[in-house]
């Protein structure tokens, strides 16, 4: 029998051009969604007294890195993460054996983009146009992934073009971040409904994971109050409901400003009311800004979840690893990514109709959410002759938790009995 290939994980760094990753002991990469800059940490033995003397690192040096990974989970798995192109703020030696550690950020080498001050008046232009006039200052090309944003007026006061446009886009509800030369803006609400890129169970993480939530519960809407710039009078602007509302005072252009801001405020406050942290075998896939699928854990904190950060770790000790932070979406968008879940699998054919449906049926939500948990995939098993039989196999399986229920509200909705059927013949 021939012997299977071994898995590698191999690192390539490369420092103001030149190839350091056979001295690289330990290695992290973090990985944000937006907000701050991704990160990067390399410990480097120095045997040969270079980086202690000629080589010494200085602030605003390159750092590029990368992890290729050869026969990971099977023969023939071949993929890679670029990191990107970071730059040097920060440096230490220990001893003995000397070794020199580095941090590094992926900002532009220009320090003018965080640590400048300017003062600028803008007006009758569209976030979307600042974004452009300050990437261009810096050489960045600018990727804008959101809707237009119309700004009337907009001073910026001592304040340093970074800091400037990254308060800017959150008080729109949009994330910022740097990677590979480029200024990237995008919408992160949008962003959590794209379909989740891979599913990870419990069984995954071994013991090293951890759940919170925040217990006061989520705001159902919200309610901020302006001064129309023409009129000079307070007005208030609702959305949502009004049962638990966010209210802010804020300043607006007028009542279509009004609403972005307040709709964005409220989705900020309400992301990271579940948090998952955990660690896995390393998985290039998982970055921030993706949505993955849990499972394992039950109905409370099994779904989908928007990658927060994702740290990539490489140790001659521990091997290849990926620590993920990652924001449960809301009860709404799990019920969607369920379904959409179930439509890969050939369960569901029309997912418009379940997407319009599913909150008219007393937990069907919660149904479609475990079916998404259970099946992992269509194996084309025998037919179920009932839906009688159906429920008595998705009870068994742990799919459906009170059998008498569904017996009894089966016809609550159409097609609830041929979804059954279907899910029960996909185990």
């Amino acid at each position: 029998m021939e012997k299977m290939k071994t898995r590698q994980a191999k690192l390539i760094v490369g420092y103001i051009g030149r190839e350091i990753s056979a001295d690289v002991e330990d290695f992290s990469f973090t990985d944000v969604a937006g907000g701050s800059s991704d990160s990067l940490s390399i410990s480097v033995g120095d045997k040969d007294g270079l980086w202690i003397d000629a080589w010494m690192p200085q602030a605003g040096d390159m750092v590029t890195a990368a992890i290729l990974i050869e026969d990971w989970k099977e023969e023939g798995d071949e993929r890679n993460l670029f990191a990107g192109e970071f730059t040097v703020d920060d440096v230490g030696f220990s001893g003995e054996p000397v070794s020199v550690s580095i941090g590094a950020v992926s900002k532009p080498a220009d320090d003018a983009f965080s640590s400048t001050k300017r003062s600028q008046t803008w007006e009758n232009v569209t976030l979307k146009k600042i974004a452009q006039t300050i990437a261009g200052r810096y050489n960045l090309a600018l990727v804008y992934d959101a809707g237009e944003v119309p700004i009337l007026a907009k001073e910026q006061s001592e304040e340093e073009d970074g800091s400037f446009l990254k308060n800017l886009c959150e008080n729109y509800g949009l994330m910022l971040k740097i990677y590979r030369r480029k200024l990237v803006i995008y919408d992160r609400e949008i962003y959590k409904k794209k379909p989740f890129i891979m599913t990870i169970d419990r069984s995954e993480m071994g013991k090293d994971w951890s759940f919170e939530r925040e217990l006061q519960g989520s705001y159902t809407g919200g309610k901020i109050t302006y001064t129309d710039p023409k009129t000079e009078k307070d007005i208030t602007f609702s959305v949502g409901t009004q049962s638990r509302p966010l209210e802010i005072n804020e300043k607006a252009d007028n009542a279509a400003d009004a609403e972005r801001i307040i709709t964005a405020k409220v989705a900020n406050a309400n992301h990271g009311m579940e948090k998952l942290s955990f660690s896995v075998m390393g998985e290039p896939k998982l970055i921030g800004s993706q949505t993955i699928w849990i499972t394992g854990f039950g109905g409370k904190i099994n779904g989908k979840y928007f990658i927060d950060e994702a740290v990539h770790t490489i140790s001659r000790n521990g091997g290849y690893r990926t620590k993920v932070t990652a924001s449960k979406n809301d009860v709404g968008s799990s019920v969607d990514s369920a379904i959409d879940f179930l439509v890969s699998l050939g369960i569901i054919v029309s997912p418009d109709y379940w997407k319009a449906n599913y909150g008219k049926v007393k937990y069907l939500d919660l149904l479609l959410c475990n079916m998404a948990a259970k099946i992992k995939s269509h194996t084309e098993g025998g037919g179920t002759a009932s839906t009688a039989d159906a429920i008595s196999k998705l009870a068994g399986a742990g799919v459906i938790n009170t059998p008498e229920y569904w017996t009894q509200h089966q016809g609550d909705l159409p097609w609830i009995g041929q979804l059954l059927q279907n899910a029960a013949n996909a185990l």
